[in-house]
């Protein structure tokens, strides 16, 4: 809810941008309280926390990508048919119907309540507490909006008309479809129990202890945001008289009495307005739980509908004089009627609630038809995502972007393609197992991870989990997103080497493992109330850790004379006669080992003569030693799609540099070499990150193509 929430300067406070209510997350969370409950103890209605970019008139806004389901529409509209046929011959005949009409209806019904249940079931099932059942819910009542407009061919008050009576049905149905849930779910539950007693109940586990039903059971039985969704800032009157309908069994009054009632109100709040009155700021500040000199930028509509403000109102409500009511002369003297006299003394309390009711459902359907509008829906399609290819990006495609679906299989398709970035401190272990005390380790610990998070933060990274001692950060929603991880690699080196300078750290090293690839996105329940922790899982996520490593191989060192010894062995052995395919394997084991360090040796010292500075990320013997930044061949593609790189002369190895226009740094990208991995097949080529300390930054131009 946070996230589609804005600063509201006026306020001083984050809201969304309603009218009815004051809209901070306060509010909402009173707003769906049940009845009796005790707001301090509600939960906000939680939807996924996952959204992506979407269209609404042009805008571009945050929101959910789901992909329509024909099959529930069609399960629904027939439903509605139903309905609305067997309404409309109980409005014209009250002679029993046709049995055949009755089952047909009922079957009808079944057909629905059993495809929305099977969805239900699946949902609770992989629910993560990240509000799946409450999106469900809102793409339901998204899809009986439309339908209801489809299937009443009526026009103007005869369509609400008829969409009161359908509502409550449709209503019952869904409460209906929730209780079998609900029943299944127990029996499941005790099936699971025979694996261990301890085993706590699914929906409890699933959606939380604390979680919040009153939303979704707004969704089902609130009318407003079903019969008049163009609810606005200046057409609550005209939805007012849409709901406060002769068939509406809901109410009482009338709207006519509504309107008289809305009508005193608003006079006698705009009144204390322009008399300044301090005692109604005060009230007023209080119950909202603002500042006073912020209440005079309340909308006046926040107040009208406040079921607390009304509440304290109440009596004054009541003695308020009815709009355009002439003064009547009693006993010689003149009086004019009030909204008590003229509701009648017996009825003004079911008046009031009535009225209080409606507040309910205004305020409610408003925060519902503001979320409700951030799902936009989208074909089913195979969501695949080009692994290979970095250009694999369009603003009007969905594909590479979190979408949901609700028909089969997995809800969340989060399968997207992101940078992993894997920050792993050298020493921690000793470090903590040496005279440094634990308060000490913990002060280190603050001092490099408390700004490195900063960092991270800056470049678009996503904390996905600490581990003692490294970070794991995912970057992704851009097409940059592996050359921010790279920034953020750079600009944290930095960060580590001034600490260690400073002596504001002990650790011996770090090593920065960064690989582009698909991750999935999973959710683990740490108890039965807080929210659920996610990280990512899958290749890339392993390949990173694999990339981060800062193990290396016992030191071999190129000896001229073991060679030289082997050699003349194995010419011996030849002239003998009596060579064997063993000694010949052991002879060319030897001297690829021997012509490999040589080449490590060579490709250390060509760095630290061309550039200036220690190789930092080495492979010797296909074991990755990364004492600095290491890059796969996947992120240096990425980075390659987007950047005009400048090819090296150099004595070994590849190189290559390019001119990062944010850091405004050169940036040089040398191979490592190719690391083999435990569980991997095949070679893995590596590439080590640099900044060129010799070029100069103020007077480099970048390199063309």
């Amino acid at each position: 809810m946070h996230k589609f929430s804005q600063f509201d300067l006026h306020l001083n406070i984050r809201r969304l941008p309603l009218t009815y209510s004051l809209g901070d997350l306060t509010a909402i969370r009173e707003i769906f309280t049940p009845e009796n409950g005790d707001s301090g103890r509600t939960q906000l209605p939680n939807l996924p926390p996952i959204s992506e970019p979407i269209l609404q008139n042009g805008n571009e806004i945050e929101g959910y990508f789901v992909q329509h389901s024909p099959a529930i529409m069609v399960a629904i509209r027939k439903f509605l048919q139903e309905i609305a046929a067997q309404t409309k011959l109980d409005q014209q005949s009250r002679k029993p119907q046709h049995s055949e009409l009755i089952q047909n209806y009922a079957d009808v019904r079944r057909e629905c309540i059993s495809r929305i249940g099977g969805h239900l079931l699946e949902i609770v099932k992989q629910e993560r507490r990240l509000g799946l059942y409450n999106l469900y819910w809102l793409v339901l009542s998204k899809y009986l909006v439309n339908l209801l407009e489809t299937v009443i061919s009526e026009k103007g008050e005869k369509k609400n008309r008829l969409k009161l009576t359908i509502l409550p049905i449709i209503a019952q149905a869904f409460q209906e479809t929730i209780e079998q849930v609900k029943r299944y779910f127990q029996k499941y539950d005790i099936q699971k129990r025979r694996y261990s007693q301890y085993i706590d109940d699914t929906m409890i586990s699933h959606l939380g202890s604390a979680f919040n039903y009153e939303f979704s059971r707004a969704v089902i039985t609130e009318q407003v945001h079903l019969v008049f969704p163009m609810l606005s800032a200046h057409n609550v009157l005209e939805c007012a008289q849409a709901i406060f309908a002769p068939e509406n069994k809901k109410y009482h009054i009338s709207y006519q009495e509504f309107f008289e009632i809305y009508s005193g109100v608003r006079a006698y709040m705009e009144r204390q307005w322009d008399r300044q009155d301090a005692a109604f700021g005060d009230m007023i500040a209080t119950v909202l739980k603002i500042p006073l000199q912020t209440v005079k930028n309340i909308p006046i509509e926040a107040l009208l509908f406040h079921p607390t403000i009304i509440t304290i109102l109440a009596e004054e409500i009541k003695r308020l004089p009815v709009k355009g009511a002439s003064r009547k002369k009693v006993l010689f003297k003149s009086w004019t009627p009030q909204l008590g006299n003229m509701i009648g003394e017996d009825s003004w309390e079911f008046a009031l609630s009535d009225y209080l009711s409606f507040a309910k459902d205004l305020r409610r359907s408003e925060i519902i038809l503001f979320l409700r509008q951030r799902i936009q829906f989208i074909m089913p399609a195979a969501n695949k995502i080009a692994a290979d290819n970095p250009k694999h990006h369009s603003d009007e495609a969905t594909a590479d972007k979190i979408s949901y679906q609700f028909e089969k299989g997995a809800i969340i398709n989060d399968l997207r393609h992101v940078t992993l970035l894997l920050l792993d401190l050298r020493g921690f272990t000793e470090l903590s197992a040496s005279d440094i005390s634990d308060h000490q380790l913990k002060e280190h610990l603050y001092n490099f991870f408390d700004p490195a998070v900063n960092i991270l933060n800056h470049f678009g990274g996503i904390i996905k989990t600490y581990a003692g001692d490294g970070i794991l950060a995912s970057f992704g929603g851009q097409k940059d997103h592996a050359l921010n991880a790279v920034r953020a690699a750079i600009e944290i080196q930095k960060l580590f080497q001034r600490l260690k300078h400073d002596q504001k750290i002990a650790f011996a090293g770090m090593g920065i493992g960064i690989h582009s690839g698909l991750v999935e996105e999973t959710y683990f329940f740490p108890d039965l109330e807080s929210p659920s922790h996610n990280t990512v899982i899958g290749l890339t996520a392993n390949l990173v850790g694999r990339l981060s490593s800062g193990k290396v191989e016992k030191k071999r060192q190129f000896d001229k004379q073991a060679i030289s010894a082997l050699n003349e062995y194995l010419q011996v052995q030849t002239q003998e006669g009596d060579i064997t395919p063993a000694s010949l394997a052991i002879f060319e084991d030897r001297l690829f080992q021997a012509l490999e360090t040589l080449q490590q040796q060579q490709f250390i010292q060509s760095v630290q003569e061309e550039f200036g500075q220690k190789a930092s990320v080495s492979v010797v013997h296909g074991v990755l030693n990364n004492n600095g930044i290491a890059i796969s061949n996947a992120t240096f593609k990425h980075i390659h799609a987007l950047e005009s790189f400048q090819e090296i002369e150099a004595k070994s190895s590849v190189k290559y540099s390019y001119l990062d226009k944010v850091l405004q740094e050169r940036i040089l990208l040398i191979k490592a070499g190719d690391a083999m991995f435990k569980g991997i097949e095949g070679k893995f080529p590596v590439w080590g990150v640099y900044v060129d300390r010799k070029a100069s930054t103020a007077k480099t131009k970048h390199p063309s193509t």
